[in-house]
């Protein structure tokens, strides 16, 4: 399943067990993030609300320690 707005896509994908999931981006600076399928929907919409969050805070643009980011 992918869902697409003008600001980013996510993507549902098989990830590693521990792995909620991730947002990266394209060549062209678009975000894609990427939510593991084996979650509920549940834990799906929270992993995809976290990974927004660091969309909205510009987190691809600090220079801040991951584990900083990560504790936010």
């Amino acid at each position: 399943m992918k869902v697409w707005s003008n600001d980013f896509v996510i993507r549902q994908v098989d990830l590693p067990y521990g792995v909620k999931g991730f947002v990266t981006l394209d060549d062209e600076g678009f975000p894609n993030i990427y939510v593991n399928s084996r979650l509920t929907r549940e834990e799906q919409y929270r992993a995809a609300t976290h990974e927004l969050k660091h969309i909205a805070r510009n987190d691809f643009y600090n220079d801040f320690d991951i584990r900083a980011v990560e504790g936010a």
